[in-house]
């Protein structure tokens, strides 16, 4: 437990230390903190794209959430982006889930699951993850749409 701002630091020994100038030194209060609730949202849906926000700390709080926007919000659309620019955070729940919605569009209409814009940690989870090798990540939502909208070359 941290004692409060005004409270007297004690030194190795247990003793209050002091500062420079000889007066008791005093603990800084914590800093506030930064972490920011997950959120998914739908932004916009049509025929042929979905496009959906992930922001903030995404963890396994927001998982079953992602899970039901990205079955349900996506609607009848061929592609589902996830726009992550404003995703600071995310852990294994949300690149299981993410996964799982990949692979499940893909078999059941052919429905192609792409992920936008991951700041860098997110991004760093995901080549660490593996996740990159299943589900294509764009740097931006017109390189995305650009790739996506190509029709398939013959095979």
């Amino acid at each position: 437990m941290t004692p409060p701002a005004d409270t007297p630091a004690s030194s190795m020994d247990g003793r209050p230390a002091s500062s420079v100038d000889g007066r008791p030194a005093t603990r800084e209060a914590p800093a506030p903190s930064a972490l920011v609730p997950g959120a998914c949202r739908i932004v916009s849906c049509d025929p042929q794209v979905a496009m959906l926000a992930l922001e903030g700390e995404a963890d396994l709080f927001l998982a079953e959430t992602l899970k039901s926007v990205l079955a349900d919000g996506a609607g009848e659309s061929e592609v589902v982006l996830v726009d992550m620019s404003k995703c600071s955070f995310i852990d294994s729940s949300i690149i299981a889930t993410l996964l799982a919605a990949a692979r499940a569009g893909r078999a059941e209409d052919g429905r192609t699951l792409a992920l936008v814009a991951p700041t860098q940690a997110p991004r760093r989870v995901l080549e660490i993850s593996g996740a990159v090798d299943y589900v294509p990540v764009f740097d931006s939502v017109e390189a995305a749409r650009d790739v996506l909208s190509r029709p398939a070359s013959p095979a």
